[in-house]
């Protein structure tokens, strides 16, 4: 320091020392970087991050199709059930319902007409074949 009218004045280095960079305030250094052993993203190249994005999306893109293919055989699995054991009860109620509605009008039909024989008798037949309908195989 010198004293110069009255005020001190500071004598800096020629040289200041440099700012650290990134490699040697975390620890690592320089060669470690260039010769790959840094696992750290901060210290990988853009060409490598966006490889290891590629690849990481190219993994969610496999597991999201062998779920959706996992799903698929699932619902696949589930409609030939449906069809094979469901299916035909459902078309069997739907003639038990149908045959009991057919033995309903044919008494109906025949309580209405109480007073002509003649027409009751046209109904028995049609009444015997919705109940023999109606019963099933």
């Amino acid at each position: 320091m010198q004293r110069f009218c009255g005020a001190t004045t500071l004598k800096f280095p020629r040289e200041l020392p440099l700012r650290p960079t990134r490699a040697e305030e975390s620890g690592y250094s320089t060669v470690a970087r260039e010769e790959g052993h840094l696992m750290n993203w901060i210290h990988l190249s853009i060409k490598h991050r966006l490889g290891a994005l590629v690849l990481l999306s190219l993994c969610a893109l496999v597991l999201s199709a062998a779920v959706g293919w996992l799903s698929l055989r699932d619902a696949v699995s589930g409609t030939s059930r449906l069809a094979n054991q469901h299916l035909p009860a459902v078309a069997m109620i739907g003639q038990l319902r149908a045959g009991v509605g057919n033995l309903r009008r044919y008494e109906k039909d025949a309580i209405i007409h109480t007073g002509n024989p003649k027409q009751i008798e046209s109904y028995m037949p049609r009444w015997s074949q919705a109940l023999d309908s109606s019963r099933g195989p």
